[in-house]
């Protein structure tokens, strides 16, 4: 890619394609199965201890440094450079458009979603209570998504850095 009409040609297509409108749909979706990861993990007392050493095992990774500026861009630099090296174009497109606007529509279904929900119980319509449960609520999904985490890691490991991208995106 030498000029820059061929970079925002190629941002136009994963931007305008169908794999885009996928990537949204896949992130309303998620947002009730990551909220209800949440209310289970509430509930599930059979496995408190197990997966309180999960979430432990999370937070001292955090303190270690693991979300650190140097370590993130490193970790990106080496997973970005192995799929660009492996992967053809048509999929990186297809990849990078779907993560996306799974992430958009994750973030703004949950949004929406909180934001009604404070609005009820708050009784009053003002654009401050409506904020500050979008907020509250994505924090929430992010327990979700660390329950889900937590639940389906032993099965699927890759499932977690979705987590990491996905707080990363709420906290940048």
């Amino acid at each position: 890619m030498d000029n820059s009409e061929e970079i925002a040609q190629r941002i136009t297509d994963i931007i305008i394609s169908p794999d885009s409108a996928i990537g949204l749909v896949h992130g309303i979706l998620s947002v009730p199965v990551d909220l209800g990861y949440l209310a289970y993990g509430f509930f599930d007392t059979d496995s408190y201890h197990a997966h309180e050493t999960e979430t432990i095992r999370i937070i001292e990774s955090i303190k270690r440094g693991i979300l650190e500026h140097d370590r993130i861009t490193d970790a990106i630099q080496i997973i970005l450079n192995d799929f660009n090296k492996y992967v053809s174009e048509s999929e990186k497109n297809k990849t990078y458009s779907r993560s996306f606007f799974s992430v958009v529509g994750r973030t703004a279904t949950n949004t929406v979603i909180a934001g009604k929900v404070a609005i009820a119980i708050a009784q009053g319509t003002s654009f401050f209570v409506k904020v500050r449960g979008g907020v509250i609520g994505n924090i929430l999904l992010v327990g979700g998504m660390k329950e889900s985490c937590s639940r389906s890691n032993r099965r699927n490991p890759w499932w977690c850095i979705s987590l990491v991208f996905v707080i990363l995106c709420i906290l940048f």
